[in-house]
């Protein structure tokens, strides 16, 4: 606890510092807030202007005087609504303008000069500028509902939008189904998700719980950098989604769009050949059907929105197996609803109850099929998620109060489609084929329960929000991996075909020589939760009409610190600050600034494999081979389950386990960034910002009982390896001795660029160029050193490090009718570590690397 409290002490007393300086209130998270300045022509305040705001498509009016400084403030704003703002002083000419939808936790700037009466009103009707002012150091983007919906999104996938943003970019996923999202080139497991405020983050290893259809989004906002102390859970970004509503203008649409396959794929030069030397090619297709509909129940009171949305994709998975070559069929089944109403009691009480639920299955998915890798070896991955949230907003004139509630489950189940064993089958050294299933199903379910409530009070130049929540994922997971048994066989030279279209367990003779056997036993169940705790303090402080400072502080709890051998982390607190500064009251220009501790969860895995792993009560693999103690069953038979009792367990071979780490702590971020905001026009607006990132405490698996470190370039065996490991191998003891351990480091540095410009009516244009550099020595969980006695030496290249990222979307809008959406994203390569596919220092894990070659994660 020491070494913890020593290198944080600095952050900590900053965080209380702000605490205790800051009075207690808070804002809601799922709401927004308008704020501005008014000015005469001169430049000069206007205090004591009636500022009204309303939207006629939620029957919304809100009203508020402007201050001495000519500042105001609309808090408790409904995200997904556009408004009419209207300002008016004696003296002077009304102004009337539109607002552009507000976002899920947006505080937009929206300033306004008035001229002097002669003119009874004038109607601006410009509405945003490209790049919406705010009073907020936050880096990051967003996307609007029309934007989103004329880009051509391959597979309507809401993730993919978010490459558009600058410091967000396609993921180097390490596992089959990995997310796909990565911001500041951090692993993608660190992405938190957000829907209406609330979290959508999977919680047993990352990515959303519930995928978002574009149907049913408003706006997407992603964060990248010095955002507020509402936001965490993540050392990196947020992927916030603002659903829609219904108005009092009825709506609906429906649609539909297909990829044919083979009629218009291009030819595939990877694909195989069949035994006359033809191209058997493979095809991929694609239908999706999507609707939805929004209107009123009770004109001005309740208002409903519905989305559905229906995919069905087929994709040929290419097998290079002597023994199968040709195309193996794959499924992708998924479907996806939301429906949500909001009740306006009263302009300053409002409920939203929403529904979200997915269905989505994976049979025999591309990545777990194909190759060597037969059909029979694959899996049937299902997901099944449901979620319900309720919020309610109560809004008064100095403050606006919101409650909310979320419930629901995620159940996964990844299905072997074969009864089993395994089966590796090899023809004198050489690899030909895979077939049967290893494990048993793998299944599990996180029932989630999520309370929230904040408040935000206006003081004057301060607006003042505090808030908390809980968040507990209750897991129930049942796994066996290894349980089906594995063989490793060789033909030796002995003919085999298949009776049917793809090779199977049958077709193999019973007498074939048996290499190994292994079988994994004792396959223990996980019923546990994970509890977050969360709570934030914040204060906006126009200290003039051109300099806005924000200051707050947020503490984490994550319970899978609080292990069996280790006490929880709660020493969290965690320091924001940030500035706005537009010189001298100029639209044109903002120069902003932050900087900031992040602390990140740790995915539930992390406890879960150390429970299936652990030398107490965990899983036990034992390998049978000809010639030792352990010889393997008659092929193809495997074990009884109980059959493990029966063994010589101390005549066992060393084997590998993982145990808890007692110093487990939160992985975190420190990041400071600068930038500048030039607005020459509404037509133009281009900014350009700094970024710098370091994190600490990050995951990685190390080897508690290493053998000792050898120079780079030079070999020794498994043997030796053994003889300077502090623990000495011994039959029926231990080898590997890992832990999970918060050891890791990062450092990020980025430059965003960012332009947006209307060319003129109908054509528009937005680029976002990301040049930026990572390195770090762990990628994320399951990511090992190649030297466990000195990993951090071994600080390189992140495998999401993309030095160059350019985004390009447009619109040229064609008489009125017709959309043309073109879209241009380009990256550099990301790195690679070569190896040598050896076990060269004898630690028994098959990565080892050459002397002059980087020293990079081995996963």
């Amino acid at each position: 606890m020491f070494r913890t409290w020593s290198w944080r002490g600095r952050h900590r007393l900053l965080a209380l510092t702000l605490l205790l300086l800051l009075p207690v209130a808070a804002r809601a998270q799922s709401s927004a807030t308008l704020a501005g300045v008014v000015r005469d022509a001169t430049g000069g305040a206007v205090p004591g202007a009636v500022v009204v705001l309303t939207s006629p498509d939620a029957g919304l009016t809100r009203e508020t005087l402007s201050g001495p400084g000519g500042d105001f403030e609309i808090p408790g704003l409904l995200p997904a609504r556009t408004f009419e703002l209207a300002v008016s002083a004696p003296g002077f000419a009304t102004v009337r303008r539109p607002v552009d939808a507000l976002t899920t936790g947006e505080r937009r700037l929206v300033d306004v000069r008035l001229s002097p009466g002669g003119v009874t009103e004038r109607i601006d009707v410009a509405g945003d500028t490209p790049l919406t002012r705010t009073t907020s150091p936050e880096l990051g983007g967003h996307v609007d509902r029309e934007q989103i919906e004329r880009l051509p999104v391959n597979g309507r996938d809401l993730v993919s939008v978010a490459y558009l943003v600058p410091g967000a970019a396609p993921a180097r996923g390490f596992y089959n189904l990995a997310p796909r999202l990565t911001i500041n080139g951090s692993s993608s497991l660190a992405t938190n998700y957000t829907v209406d405020g609330f979290d959508n983050t999977d919680l047993f290893l990352g990515g959303p719980k519930v995928p978002v259809t574009i149907g049913s989004t408003d706006d997407l906002k992603v964060l990248v950098n010095a955002y507020s102390p509402e936001y965490g859970r993540t050392g990196n970004g947020v992927f916030s989604v603002t659903t829609r509503s219904g108005s009092n203008r009825r709506s609906g649409n429906v649609l539909y769009m297909g990829r044919p396959g083979a009629v218009l794929d291009a030819p595939n030069v990877f694909a195989p050949r069949d035994a006359a030397g033809e191209v058997i090619d493979d095809s991929f297709r694609r239908h999706q059907v999507a609707g939805s509909t929004g209107g009123a129940l009770v004109m001005d009171r309740v208002f409903y929105f519905g989305d559905l949305e229906v995919t069905r994709e087929r994709q040929d998975a290419i097998l290079t197996s002597p023994l199968a070559a040709g195309l193996a069929p794959t499924a992708f089944n998924s479907q996806t609803a939301m429906g949500k109403v909001d009740v306006r009691w009263t302009d300053a009480q409002i409920s939203t109850l929403r529904y979200h639920g997915s269905d989505y299955t994976h049979d025999g998915d591309v990545g777990f099929i194909g190759g060597l890798t037969l059909p029979s070896a694959g899996l049937q991955v299902n997901y099944r998620n449901q979620f319900v949230a309720y919020t309610h907003r109560s809004a008064s004139s100095s403050g606006v109060n919101e409650a909310g509630l979320q419930v629901g489950r995620l159940r996964a189940n990844w299905r072997s489609l074969d009864g089993g064993p395994r089966v590796v089958v090899t023809d004198r050294g050489a690899t030909l084929a895979t077939i049967g299933a290893v494990s048993d199903n793998f299944a599990w379910s996180e029932t989630d329960l999520q309370v929230r409530d904040v408040y935000t009070r206006l003081l004057g130049r301060h607006t003042v929000k505090a808030g908390g929540d809980l968040l507990r994922g209750a897991f129930d997971i049942v796994s066996g991996p290894g349980a089906r048994g594995a063989y490793v066989v060789d033909l030796e030279g002995r003919p085999v075909s298949p009776a049917g279209t793809f090779l199977t367990l049958d077709d193999l003779p019973r007498d074939v020589a048996v290499l190994s056997y292994s079988q994994s036993f004792v396959n223990p169940v996980v019923r546990r939760p994970q509890t977050f705790v969360s709570a934030f303090v914040e204060d906006v402080y126009r200290a003039t009409g051109n300099v806005t400072l924000t200051m707050g502080a947020r503490w984490d709890y994550d319970s899978v610190t609080n292990t069996p051998v280790g006490d929880g982390d709660l020493n969290n607190l965690a320091p924001r600050l940030g500035v706005s500064i537009t010189p001298g009251g100029s639209t044109r220009h903002q120069l902003r600034g932050g900087y900031g501790i992040f602390y990140e969860r740790i995915p539930f895995a992390v406890f879960s494999d150390t429970v299936f792993n652990n030398p107490d009560g965990g899983a036990v693999s034992v390998t049978f081979a000809p010639g030792t103690p352990f010889a393997p069953p008659v092929f193809p038979a495997t074990l009884p389950r109980d059959a493990f009792a029966a063994l010589p367990v101390s005549e066992l071979p060393p084997r590998n386990v993982q145990v808890f780490d007692p110093e487990l702590r939160s992985p975190w971020t420190e990041q400071v960034s600068g930038g500048y905001v030039f607005t020459p026009s509404t037509a133009l607006a281009v900014a350009v910002d700094y970024v710098h990132s370091r994190g600490r405490n990050l995951i990685r698996r190390i080897d508690t009982n290493a053998p000792a470190s050898i120079p780079a370039g030079t070999t020794r065996s498994v043997a030796e390896a053994d003889a300077s490991r502090p623990i000495v191998p011994v039959a029926g003891g231990f080898r590997l001795i890992e832990q999970d351990e918060s050891t890791g480091h990062s450092t990020f540095d980025g430059l965003y660029l960012n332009v947006r410009t209307r060319v003129r009516e109908g054509v528009a244009v937005d680029v976002a160029y990301t040049l930026s550099r990572i390195e770090n020595d762990t990628d994320d969980i399951n990511f090992r050193p190649v030297d466990a006695r000195q990993p951090d030496l071994e600080l390189g290249p992140s495998l999401n490090d993309r030095r160059h990222v350019l985004a390009v979307n447009g619109l040229v809008r064609i008489g009125g009718v017709v959309d043309l959406a073109p879209v241009l994203f380009l990256s550099s390569g990301q790195p690679l570590n070569v190896t040598t596919g050896r076990d060269d220092n004898g630690d028994t894990i098959f990565n080892g690397f050459e002397a002059t070659r980087y020293l990079g994660n081995k996963g």
